[in-house]
């Protein structure tokens, strides 16, 4: 008789159940020779792995023995393929069909479409569920998503009475957001799901994702993304508008474990109830962005920042939102232009050299390659390209920002705040005269006018310029500083909320600022200290105050309409009709004619004539980045505060209850720079810890929440995530690994160098976003 016991195998290719006699010490290995032999169906096998469906895992150690893993006569087992072709979802809302590894984490999933797509930097992106099939799950379970979450904007099906979009007249469905004479008719839609092969073949990449010789060529259509209009977008494309904040927590919820596969989390090859998944930027640092070999980069950071503002994801003001639109109409603008490589405008003012001027010196100082073209030739000509590149001043990052417009270089010496440092141990201070008001106690009184000194941490005010009587002194130390700028009313103002560094208590409110300044310059230079002191730097850092003083020079010199301009003619071009609700959020929609936007944005466009496709893109990303929210993920939570007792071995159902209700249910919020507590309802912080001051974060697996421990009072912070489905305990445990996920990815980011050669650390991303091995326990 022969020894062992048999199991049970699926192959899922083929559906057929397989027993195999096998015993405790047999390997992995041993186990599929087996299978495959029994099956007896010649195939490439190589691609297959087993799936153990009830501990929800895959067994790809193949020397460990069935008696070291745990599997049993009466274990079930699945033969898996591993690669399986999936449609996923881009930035830019185009949906390609791609080979992805189920068995594979989803940072090592991500790193690989990154690869294929001609994307650097993976670590920044993740993928997600689609929302609007989430939103659907939690609905059809519970009948409602609740008087919490309130409802969502979108309808799921084209409506049978409504027309397609089209400005054709011919019914075609081609649809084009403006119809200059110069432009043809032929609309720029999205079309059908492609592979990446039929966009082209993409260069080869080299060992590094860092390189700068990544993908000289980037995929044409990744590049410049086809037109997509707003409704299609909402109706077909998933993009999802919603009515409040409470809302922007669903988000939290759809994103995957990037430290477990997607087979882990549920998601099957060739399921109808998955059609797609979502490549989407998750952490919103973006490193090393260069025009030259980010194209396709840069692209997609535009477009999902883009679909962002208009469902209303992102709130911005109105100057802003139609500078953005006008940016916005620019770039389609020269996306229609006949495209020549690197045709862009000078990097910066400083340095007059087009990236096609530097290919040129790049190509004069590489030594000729011969026909046989050696490995060392080729060595010797990119190493001569990067030298060209990095000395003509090329290299373009979001850190720079005198590239956002014409302002001068040169300031006059009396604009610029910060005094020459008289000694070692003084600090550099900024001082003057503003209007201040505290809306809370003083509405009545109106604006009072003080003498504020900006100091290293602190805002000082005042009675008199003599400094005799100190009236008030506000710590700056994460304090939230939003912009309330009317460049057409000439009102400059400054919003801040500032916390009470000495408060034990979570519900103090944070006290709301209004600082009022006199003109343009005043304003640039106290609002850049200010920002500069919040964000953790001091006025010392001369470099730093200077680049947050040009940035803010420059977005007002963009948002300042020059009617003058629109009374001219705009040299030889044809007028431009164009539908506002394309390009602006519906609340802004709802406050204004249409008649009146459209002519605002066109005002605009003067400004940002000059810039080119790329130019125009990274503008706009630069002026979202200065948004009070941009990248921020919402959780809702249920908080408490303080060190916990520790619980007894036996808790009461009463205790227990009580212990569940004791935290107040609110929203948090968390950015690249600092963790806050919102408003559920108005969106105002009510309290902020930067980065630096988070010592550390666990995860409780037994209570399902998340402890966060800060450098300053509270101290410990106590976060019980509540889902949607609030029965589903696993949603929770989810919500506390992407609450943590963003956390230590954030903290990852911001550990990068300015080494270009630097290779991604995956295992270093899995120790700042995970609080255990769970790899290493299989």
């Amino acid at each position: 008789m022969e020894e062992g016991w048999e199991l049970c195998i699926l192959v899922e290719d083929l559906q057929l159940n397989r027993r195999i006699r096998v015993r405790g010490d047999t390997h992995l290995g041993g186990v599929m020779l087996k299978l495959i032999e029994s099956i007896e169906v010649r195939m490439d096998w190589s691609d297959h792995a087993i799936w153990w469906p009830d501990e929800n895992r895959w067994l790809l150690k193949t020397r460990r023995t069935l008696d070291q893993i745990g599997v049993q006569s009466d274990s079930r087992l699945e033969f898996h393929r591993m690669h399986n072709v999936t449609k996923v979802q881009l930035p830019d809302l185009q949906e390609l069909e791609m080979t992805i590894n189920y068995s594979q984490s989803v940072f090592g999933v991500v790193v690989g479409l990154c690869r294929e797509l001609g994307i650097r930097h993976p670590e920044e992106l993740s993928l997600r569920r689609p929302l609007h099939l989430l939103m659907a799950s939690s609905a059809g379970s519970n009948g409602t998503l609740g008087s919490r979450f309130g409802s969502f904007r979108r309808s799921n099906r084209k409506s049978a009475d409504k027309p397609e979009l089209s400005n054709g007249g011919s019914g075609s469905g081609n649809f084009n957001p403006l119809m200059p004479r110069q432009f043809s008719e032929t609309s720029r839609t999205s079309s059908s799901p492609r592979t990446p092969s039929s966009l082209g073949p993409p260069e080869a990449s080299p060992t590094s994702f860092n390189s700068l010789r990544f993908q000289r060529d980037e995929l044409a259509s990744l590049a410049n993304s086809p037109w997509i209009p707003l409704q299609t977008a909402l109706l077909e494309k998933g993009v999802i508008r919603s009515k409040s904040l409470a809302n922007l927590s669903a988000a939290s919820e759809a994103w995957f474990d990037s430290s477990r596969s997607l087979m882990e989390q549920g998601v099957r090859p060739n399921s109808n109830e998955l059609n797609s998944l979502q490549l989407r930027y998750k952490f919103h640092v973006f490193y090393d962005l260069n025009v030259k070999y980010d194209s396709v980069r840069i692209n997609q950071i535009y477009e999902q920042t883009k679909w962002s503002l208009l469902s209303e994801e992102l709130e911005s003001t109105e100057e802003e939102a139609l500078l953005l639109a006008a940016l916005q109409l620019q770039i389609y603008l020269q996306a229609d232009l006949p495209a020549s490589p690197h045709a862009e405008s000078p990097v910066s003012k400083s340095g007059s050299v087009l990236l096609d001027e530097a290919d040129s010196k790049a190509k004069q100082a590489s030594p000729s390659v011969d026909a046989s073209g050696s490995n060392d030739d080729e060595i010797d000509a990119a190493l001569a390209e990067l030298e060209a590149s990095l000395m003509s001043d090329n290299f373009l990052t979001l850190a720079s920002p005198a590239r956002l417009s014409s302002v001068p270089e040169e300031q006059p010496e009396k604009s610029k705040p910060v005094k020459q440092q008289q000694s070692l141990d003084k600090m550099p201070e900024l001082a003057g005269y503003l209007k201040f008001l505290k809306p809370r106690k003083s509405t009545l009184r109106g604006y009072r006018r003080k003498y504020f000194v900006l100091g290293e941490t602190t805002l000082e005010m005042y009675s008199d310029q003599a400094r005799n009587r100190l009236e008030e002194v506000f710590n700056l130390r994460s304090a939230e500083v939003n912009a309330n700028v009317s460049t057409t009313t000439q009102k400059f103002g400054i919003h801040l909320f500032v916390s009470d560094a000495g408060s034990q208590e979570l519900d103090a409110p944070m006290q709301e600022l209004l600082l009022r300044c006199e003109g343009k310059d005043q304003y640039a230079e106290w609002i850049a200290g200010i920002t500069l002191v919040a964000s953790g730097k001091t006025l010392a850092s001369r470099s730093a105050f200077e680049a947050e003083l040009s940035a803010t020079l420059a977005q007002m010199e963009l948002q300042t309409p020059k009617p003058q301009q629109r009374s001219r003619e705009r040299n030889g071009q044809p007028s431009i009709d164009f539908d506002p609700e394309n390009f602006l959020a519906q609340r802004h929609l709802k406050a204004r004619k249409q008649s009146w936007l459209r002519e605002q944005i066109l005002i605009r466009l003067d400004n940002v004539r000059d810039r080119g496709l790329l130019d125009a893109k990274l503008d706009y990303i630069r002026i979202c980045q200065r948004l009070p929210m941009y990248g921020v993920a919402h959780f809702l939570v249920q908080c408490t505060v303080g060190p916990q007792p520790e619980r007894p071995a036996v808790v009461s159902f009463s205790d227990f209850k009580r212990e569940k209700t004791a935290g107040k249910v609110e929203l948090i919020g968390v950015a690249s720079n600092r963790l806050m507590r919102l408003d559920s309802s108005t969106g105002q912080v009510i309290g902020a810890w930067r980065l630096e001051e988070i010592c550390s974060w666990t995860i409780n697996w037994e209570l399902l929440s998340v402890q966060v421990r800060l450098a300053r009072p509270p101290h410990e912070l106590l976060l019980v995530p509540q889902p949607h489905d609030v029965a589903r305990s696993a949603s929770r445990l989810g919500l506390c690994k992407t609450l943590v996920e963003f956390l230590g990815g954030a903290a990852f980011l911001r550990l990068r160098q300015s080494d270009k050669s630097q290779r991604l650390d995956e295992q270093r991303f899995h120790q700042l976003t995970g609080t255990r091995d769970e790899a290493a326990s299989r």
